[in-house]
């Protein structure tokens, strides 16, 4: 086990001891506070039918005249209402007041955790431990920090994607292809994403390798198999072909980009006369 796959376990294995330890006490205030509301309700739901029972007892006793026992029933039947109306409302108070100090509970694990494990591991080890992550999940601006990162996790195919994408920042776009395709080797989701394909594509445009077109012509047809609507794919794909000076080839590609274009519009026309032109091209192609 490398030392950044352990210092990965020993954070989460921190961590999950730390919310084990506080959810009980969570659930405990919230369902304490559930049952005690239900107790009180039902206590007075309790009260207000004795007292009901006991004034039609009286009524029929003769004790009441029946103005007196309209009134008295009517300001039972308000008491009732009211009494439901503050049940509920208090009911409504301690949700809010659980889910606060779940959320101050959590907060508290975010500062707590990393102060612990830096307690235990020590500072450049939690700083390795925060530049890693910032790699896996895509943050990393850095290109040494990534080959750092990769140096022990060699087989992480997004990774190798991400040194593309910041290498091509940096306009080293030969570091860019090989970390491309390496990332692709590695993994086949990775290599199945139409927007890996076509980033790749982008680059081997860019340097120009003429031995690599045929790699290109096969990304762009795998991307439009994905998403055959796309403008961009399609696009890409016509800019390959004309590049490659494969012209029948680019008539396709262009014909869809043509009728997916408004015919007002100055492109539409762009397009019309560079579909004309390849079309006169391909005709004299073998």
């Amino acid at each position: 086990m490398t030392d950044t796959v352990l210092l990965y376990v020993v954070f989460g294995v921190m961590l999950a001891a730390a919310i084990a330890a506080i959810l009980p006490t969570f659930l405990r205030g919230v369902h304490s506070g559930d049952e005690q509301e239900d107790e009180h309700a039902a206590f007075l739901q309790k009260s207000l039918r004795e007292e009901a029972e006991r004034l039609e007892a009286e009524f029929a006793q003769g004790l009441h005249t029946e103005e007196a026992y309209r009134s008295l029933r009517e300001d039972l039947e308000r008491r009732a209402v009211e009494e439901m109306r503050e049940t509920e409302t208090t009911k409504s108070r301690v949700a809010p007041v659980s889910l606060r100090n779940a959320v101050i509970g959590v907060v508290a694990l975010m500062v707590c955790v990393p102060v612990m494990c830096y307690q235990l591991l020590g500072a450049p080890e939690v700083m390795l431990l925060v530049k890693d992550q910032q790699v896996f999940q895509g943050e990393a601006q850095d290109v040494e920090q990534i080959r750092e990162y990769l140096k022990v996790n060699e087989k992480d195919a997004r990774a190798w994607v991400l040194l593309a994408r910041r290498s091509v920042e940096q306009e080293d776009y030969r570091t860019a292809l090989d970390a491309y395709r390496k990332g692709r080797s590695l993994n086949e989701k990775v290599a199945a994403d139409p927007e890996v394909m076509l980033e790749l594509t982008a680059t081997i445009l860019t340097l120009n390798e003429r031995s690599a077109f045929p790699e290109a012509k096969e990304l762009v047809r795998k991307a439009l198999g994905v998403d055959p609507e796309s403008p961009r794919t399609l696009e890409m794909a016509a800019i390959v072909m004309l590049t490659a000076e494969d012209w029948k080839g680019a008539v396709p590609y262009l014909e869809s980009m043509l009728a997916k274009s408004s015919p007002d519009t100055p492109q539409y026309l762009r397009l019309a006369e560079l579909l004309r032109e390849t079309k006169e091209k391909a005709a004299g192609q073998p």
